[in-house]
């Protein structure tokens, strides 16, 4: 499993000051399959961090806000594991195959137990990111890799 990490840091104003990231990874297998969704993960992180720095820069208000409010967070942490397992299967139910940690189980050909706190809910998800990138991996191989068939003739002589 690994984990990435990022946080973004701002003056009192809102503006983003500065940006920090961290990466943690344990391994354990097959380290070609471990590589992959490890570089997978930073692949996807980068492509995301290059569609935010291409967008042009919001334009200046006419007028500043009567009260400037602190901008929402785009993620609030569960409060709880009960609301990290229902935030889980919310998102990767369909992913996955259903509701259930047996499909969770299934999915990343794993026997873990299930999670009893807000960070194992989150390590799980992130186990499942991890294993539909490396599908997808798969599957835009599998499709780039095979030759055409459209348009084939047999070789075999007609009877």
């Amino acid at each position: 499993m690994h984990t990435i990490k990022t946080t973004i840091l701002a003056d009192a104003t809102g503006q983003i000051t500065g940006y920090g990231l961290t990466i943690e990874a344990q391994a354990e297998g097959d380290q070609a399959e471990i590589g992959a969704i490890i570089a997978s993960s930073l692949e996807i992180m980068l492509a995301n961090l290059a569609a935010r720095t291409q967008r042009p820069p919001a334009p200046a208000p006419a007028q500043p806000p009567a009260q400037a409010q602190p901008p929402a967070p785009a993620y609030s942490r569960p409060a709880t594991p009960e609301e990290a397992e229902q935030r889980f299967y919310a998102r990767y139910a369909a992913i996955i195959g259903g509701p259930s940690w047996q499909a969770v189980q299934n999915y990343l050909r794993s026997r873990a137990p299930k999670p009893v706190t807000v960070e194992g809910w989150i390590e799980a998800a992130e186990a499942v990111r991890g294993q539909a990138a490396l599908a997808q991996q798969r599957d835009e191989h599998a499709t780039t890799s095979r030759p055409p068939t459209a348009g084939r003739r047999s070789t075999r002589a007609a009877a």
